[in-house]
């Protein structure tokens, strides 16, 4: 390994965290410092910074845990595989990973748009009112921020493979490609399945699920494969296999 220290975002998240987790606590002693009234906002205060801490420190704790999983990876701890892509092949696998997000992203923002258009229509003439300009203006302002949303998800993700090397480190609770960290050992998460995909280049693909506030979602990760590590990489299915990938449906 390179004495460089790999980024840890998660490492960036936590100090966000504890953050807010202050500045709760300062909200919520703010109405006594100052005198506020309970009534003229000051048991607003109290809600709010009691909220903001709690959710900053429930959230601190997540991502706390989630870097020191990371370092112990980089470390060398129950690492699988480590791997440096030549300038060449990152470049390969960043413009083949830019043209497949694009293409999701932008079908999923058309689905959503119709979705959002067919109910703001069906709205306007079922109710018969004189709101349907501003429902119909809410719409479109809804579907505005959904498109600059995706579009700065597609920017940042791309901008961020370009502008820094290729690296990947592969552990059994999960790995960092590139500034991307994956993690599938929290609770409520599970990995799918672990397959190795023949192309230019060839890749990992790893499937699994965690939950991401109420809602549960299903992620796929493409890690390319270096040329003449292909060994490597089925050493890695065989340990990430046995470790319970691909038995998700008895657990569930």
């Amino acid at each position: 390994m390179s004495g460089r220290k790999p980024y840890n975002p998660a490492r960036k998240w936590t100090n966000g965290c504890w953050i807010a987790s202050l500045a709760g606590i300062v909200l919520f002693f703010s109405p006594i410092v100052f005198d506020i009234d309970i009534f003229q906002g000051g048991g607003a205060l109290f809600f709010v910074g009691l909220a903001v801490f709690l959710t900053g420190l429930a959230s601190g704790i997540l991502f706390w845990r989630l870097a020191v999983s990371l370092d112990s990876i980089c470390r060398g701890e129950h690492l699988l595989a480590h791997w440096t892509y030549a300038p060449e092949e990152w470049s390969r696998y960043s413009e083949a990973e830019h043209d497949k997000d694009r293409r999701d992203k932008w079908a999923l923002f058309r689905l959503v748009a119709i979705i959002a258009v067919v109910v703001g229509v069906g709205f306007t003439i079922v109710k018969h009112n004189d709101t349907w300009l501003l429902i119909l203006t809410m719409i479109g302002g809804l579907i505005a921020l959904i498109g600059a949303v995706a579009y700065l998800s597609i920017v940042s993700s791309y901008r961020a493979n370009r502008t820094h090397p290729g690296e990947a480190y592969i552990g059994n609770n999960g790995l960092l490609l590139g500034r991307s960290f994956h993690y599938w050992r929290l609770p409520l998460s599970f990995l799918h399945s672990v397959a190795y995909k023949e192309g230019a280049p060839s890749y990992l693909e790893i499937v699994y699920s965690a939950q991401s506030g109420i809602a549960r979602g299903q992620y796929t990760v493409r890690v390319p494969v270096p040329k003449g590590q292909e060994d490597v990489a089925k050493r890695v299915i065989e340990s990430l296999t046995g470790l319970g990938a691909g038995k998700v449906a008895a657990a569930e």
